[in-house]
């Protein structure tokens, strides 16, 4: 081949995880915001138990809600009290903060997760986390959610669907998710988030769909995923992901749309795929997808069918290499576009097709 072949990278490594959480630097409240946080946890105006603050921007229009069931009575930043089933409050905007946020602290009798009031940003009294062992859906569906003050909770077990579908929240804080048993779609379309702290999680735990959809996330941490046996839409559909870290997959057996339509990944690290039983669509659509790494021994053996279509920048080498290391197989498919196809010579094919395995190409 020509000189402006790359080859593959091939030899062995370990794989380290880092079970120690890294200091936090995350600084609240941002620049010009007021400190809800401090707020909630200094007031004194109502003797509930728990007290939740939602942070409101005054351009946004302001909509009549029925009071949650758990609500006692709900105070607004200018001063009014309201204990009745329905707020229909008219702001007095002389008395909003910095001439732009104004909030509501809502007082409960019982927790309950808070979304319907379009909050840019949510914070809760120290007494509200005391004893939480689930964060599950805890701010799910709170599409206005821009930002969130630290989370306190320690030993939670549960993050499924945690963050799904906050389209505009930019950052996350540390915290602790290191006793977690389901990440299942934990950030699921959050669509403005660009980075993520380096979540310290538990290996045998669920990953399915744990960044799916999250379209400007440029990073994902080095998830323990060691125990684990899927990883199924784990980023499923990312536009900006520059690199995936070196995840040690070697207990994965379900990487079904794993890294599906990562439009933006030119690499791809060493994936111990040597267990997997389920490939499907697991890297289709990698469009500038140029290079595979082949240093683990196991890094991209496939014994099921699996699927490369629209991976139309895939390298002559790298291909070749995934074909020199498939094992005979009966009834097997490897999926590749129609430009690497015509990168490849008859010989070359014959690597795969001696072995059993179909080229097809789409």
């Amino acid at each position: 081949m020509g000189s402006n072949v790359i080859e593959p990278i091939v030899g062995q490594c370990e794989v380290s995880v880092s079970l120690t959480a890294p200091i936090p630097t995350y600084s609240w409240p941002p620049e010009g915001w007021p400190d809800i946080q401090n707020i909630v946890e200094n007031d004194t105006d109502d003797t509930q138990l728990y007290k939740c603050i939602l942070l409101l921007r005054n351009d946004m229009t302001y909509y009549q809600h029925d009071f949650p069931s758990n609500c006692v009575r709900i105070r607004t930043s200018d001063g009014a009290v309201y204990d009745s089933d329905v707020i229909n409050h008219t702001w007095d905007a002389s008395q909003d903060i910095n001439g732009e946020y104004r909030y509501l602290i809502l007082y409960l009798n019982y927790r309950v997760k808070i979304k319907d009031y379009y909050p840019i940003s949510i914070a809760y009294n120290a007494a509200y986390w005391e004893g939480i062992d689930t964060l599950s859906t805890f701010f799910y569906d709170c599409y206005s959610l821009e930002d969130i003050p630290p989370i306190p909770v320690v030993g939670a077990t549960s993050f499924g669907l945690m963050f799904a579908y906050c389209y505009k929240l930019s950052h996350v804080p540390l915290f602790d998710t290191s006793q977690g048993t389901d990440y299942e779609y934990m950030f699921r379309n959050c669509e403005s988030l660009t980075e993520v702290p380096d979540f310290i999680t538990n290996p045998a735990a669920n990953f399915l769909g744990m960044f799916r959809d999250c379209s400007t996330l440029r990073n994902i941490p080095l998830l323990d995923v060691s125990g684990a046996t899927s990883l199924e839409y784990l980023v499923h559909y990312n536009h900006s992901l520059q690199t995936l870290p070196d995840l040690d997959t070697s207990s994965i057996t379900n990487f079904s749309k794993a890294f599906r339509s990562l439009y933006t990944i030119q690499r791809l690290p060493s994936l111990d795929t040597s267990n997997g039983t389920d490939f499907t669509e697991c890297f289709r659509s990698c469009y500038i997808l140029v290079q595979l790494d082949f240093t683990l021994p196991n890094a991209f053996v496939f014994h099921e069918s699996v699927d490369f279509g629209s991976c139309e920048r895939i390298e002559w080498a790298s291909m070749v290499e995934v074909f020199n290391r498939l094992p005979s197989a009966i009834g097997k498919t490897i999926t590749i576009d129609s430009e690497v196809d015509d990168r490849l010579t008859d010989t070359d094919r014959l690597i795969a097709t001696n072995k059993g395995w179909t080229i097809s190409v789409g």
